[in-house]
């Protein structure tokens, strides 16, 4: 189900996760609040109602629950759920971003927005924004240690051929012109029932989907070369 999401996407063009389209929304609200709070508290004058205050923390927290399910999807689409330390962190801050989400809706209703209370909360929300950036730019452009940009799309392949292929194929640079990139169904047969001197790679260990991402991977690089 998943996956023909993210096809549909592509046919019309749209080959990129859709989470991070969506952590502006919450994160915006979050900063906006935290500022106008801050201001409040500082210069002692009111910046916002407190009514405007408890909408924007609540529409964060409505937000947040979107943002939190097409973050769930991109990781399973692009990194087949592979349980990555930032991922993990990720997940972690998400859910204590909602528990704040949620205190900071009942504390605006029944306390005025600009308390030292208010400011706690929504100083945390921030912290906490922040912890998600730094990981989300982690998974997004590091890669925990990629050593090149690779387009996140490729992503999985090329966690799939570093951890199987790289061994006797590094860089992969005298596989790019074989045959079986030609045509999917032949890498998947090469790799299930390789030539002598090549191990096999039965589902167990590379399933159709990752053999497929690799196999979408290394057509990306072979199409590089070329140019």
């Amino acid at each position: 189900m998943i996956d023909l999401f993210y096809q549909l996407l592509e046919k019309i063009g749209y080959t990129h996760p859709v989470h991070p389209a969506f952590t502006h929304i919450p994160m915006g609200l979050i900063i906006g609040a935290f500022i106008f709070v801050l201001v409040a508290l500082v210069f002692r004058r009111n910046m916002l109602p407190s009514v405007s205050y408890r909408r924007i923390i609540l529409l964060a927290l409505i937000f947040a629950f979107p943002t939190a399910l097409f973050g769930y999807m991109d990781w399973q689409h692009f990194y087949d759920g592979d349980w990555l330390f930032s991922i993990k962190m990720k997940l972690l801050l998400t859910g204590a971003l909602i528990v704040l989400l949620f205190i900071g809706v009942i504390l605006g209703r029944r306390k005025e927005a600009e308390t030292k209370s208010s400011l706690a909360i929504y100083t945390l929300c921030f912290l906490v924004v922040v912890g998600l950036g730094y990981f989300g730019g982690q998974v997004a452009f590091e890669g925990e240690g990629r050593p090149e940009m690779v387009p996140i799309r490729f992503l999985l392949g090329e966690r799939v051929f570093a951890a199987n292929c790289n061994d006797c194929h590094p860089r992969a640079s005298e596989i790019l012109n074989a045959p079986q990139l030609l045509d999917s169904k032949k890498f998947l047969t090469l790799l299930r029932n390789p030539p002598t001197g090549m191990p096999p790679f039965p589902p167990e260990q590379i399933s159709d989907q990752k053999a497929m991402r690799l196999y979408l991977y290394l057509v990306q690089l072979s199409g590089q070369q070329r140019k």
